[in-house]
C-alpha cells in the first residue's frame, strides 16, 4: 500500500514537475515572441520617421503578426499602408481598429485622412471630429488642438475652392482659439484663417493680442477708418492697389487695367469717388486672384477682407 501511494506521490510530483516546465517555455517563447515584435514594430517606426513608409510596412506587418493584439503595433502599420498609397489594405484595418474601439482617436484621424482623400467629405469632416473628441491617452490636449488644426486648414481649403461655405470653418476655429490659448504660433495661424473664414475683425482682435504689428499696419491702410479727409482716403486706396496689383501679378493675373488707372494724373483735388474707383479696381483683382495661389501680405490680406465685408 505504501509502495503504491509512494508511485501516485512521485506520479503526481513529476506531472507537476513537468507541466512547471510547460509553463516556463510557453512563457519564455511568449517574451521572446513579444520581444522580437517590439524589435519589428522600432525598426518599422524608425523607417515610418524618416519617411519611409513603404520600407516600414513589412517590419511592422510582421510585429502585428506576432502580437495581434498590439494596437500600437496596428496604428503604426495603417500608418505606413497609408504613407505607401496601399489604402485598400489601410482601410480594412482601421475598419477593424475601429471596430474594437470606435474612440480611438489615432484611427479615427487616420481614417477622417483617408475619406478626404477620396473626397468623401462628410464621412471625413465626422471622423476628424470623432478623432478631436476620442481617447488619445498621453498629451491628448496637444493632439487634439493639432487635429482641430489640421481640420481648419482643410476646410480653408475648401474655402478656397468654394467662396462663401464659411461657417464651418469659423465653427472649428471658435473652440480651437480658445484651447489653443496661449500657444503664439497656432494662434496666429487662427487669425490668419479668421480672414479666410470672413471675419476680419476676429482676425484683427488676435492680431493685436499678438502685439504683431500686422493690426498696426492694417490700421495704417484701412480706408473706411472714420474721420478720414478724402485726400487721405484717396491716398490709401491708391496704396492698396498698388499693393493688390503686385500680389495678384505674382499670379499671372493681367493688372494692365490697374497699371493704367495708377498711371492717371489727378487735376484739382482728390475726392471720395477716385478713392472709390481704386477700392472697386482692388477688390475686383483681388477676387481674381485664385485661392491655389497662396497667401501674401497679412495686413493687406485683412484690409480686403475688412473690405469685402463692408460692401
Amino acid at each position: 500500500m505504501r509502495n503504491k501511494l509512494g508511485l501516485l506521490l512521485l506520479i503526481a510530483a513529476t506531472g507537476g514537475a513537468l507541466w512547471g516546465v510547460d509553463v516556463f517555455l510557453a512563457r519564455t517563447e511568449r517574451a521572446e515572441l513579444s520581444g522580437e515584435a517590439q524589435r519589428d514594430f522600432e525598426q518599422g517606426s524608425a523607417l515610418l520617421k524618416s519617411n519611409q513608409p513603404a520600407q516600414a510596412i513589412e517590419p511592422l506587418r510582421k510585429a502585428r503578426s506576432l502580437d495581434r493584439d498590439n494596437r500600437e503595433y496596428a496604428v503604426a502599420l495603417a500608418a505606413a499602408l497609408s504613407g505607401a498609397g496601399k489604402f485598400d489594405e489601410e482601410g480594412e484595418l482601421l475598419q477593424e481598429l475601429l471596430g474594437r474601439d470606435p474612440n480611438d482617436g489615432e484611427a479615427n484621424l487616420l481614417e477622417a485622412r483617408l475619406q478626404a482623400r477620396s473626397d468623401g467629405w462628410e464621412e471625413a469632416f465626422a471622423y476628424y471630429h470623432r478623432a478631436i473628441y476620442g481617447s488619445w491617452g498621453a498629451d491628448a490636449a496637444a493632439r487634439r488642438i493639432t487635429v482641430r488644426v489640421e481640420l481648419a486648414n482643410l476646410l480653408a481649403e475648401r474655402v478656397a475652392k468654394e467662396p462663401g461655405d464659411q461657417k464651418d470653418l469659423l465653427a472649428e476655429l471658435l473652440p480651437l482659439e480658445s484651447e489653443a490659448a496661449g500657444d503664439v504660433e497656432i494662434e496666429r495661424q487662427v487669425a490668419h484663417l479668421y480672414l479666410l473664414a470672413g471675419s476680419p475683425a476676429r482676425a484683427e482682435e488676435l492680431y493685436r493680442s499678438l502685439h504683431l504689428p500686422i493690426a498696426s499696419e492694417a490700421a495704417a491702410l484701412d480706408p473706411m477708418r472714420r474721420y478720414l479727409s478724402a485726400a487721405e482716403k484717396f491716398r490709401r486706396s491708391e496704396r492698396i492697389l498698388e499693393l493688390v496689383r503686385d500680389s495678384v501679378a505674382k499670379c499671372g493675373v493681367d493688372v494692365s487695367s490697374a497699371d493704367d488707372l495708377l498711371s492717371e494724373k489727378i487735376r484739382g483735388e482728390a475726392t471720395n469717388e477716385l478713392a472709390e474707383e481704386r477700392l472697386s479696381m482692388a477688390e475686383k483683382l483681388w477676387q481674381s486672384k485664385s485661392g491655389a495661389c497662396g497667401g501674401g501680405d497679412e495686413a493687406l490680406e485683412l484690409v480686403m477682407a475688412k473690405l469685402q465685408g463692408a460692401r
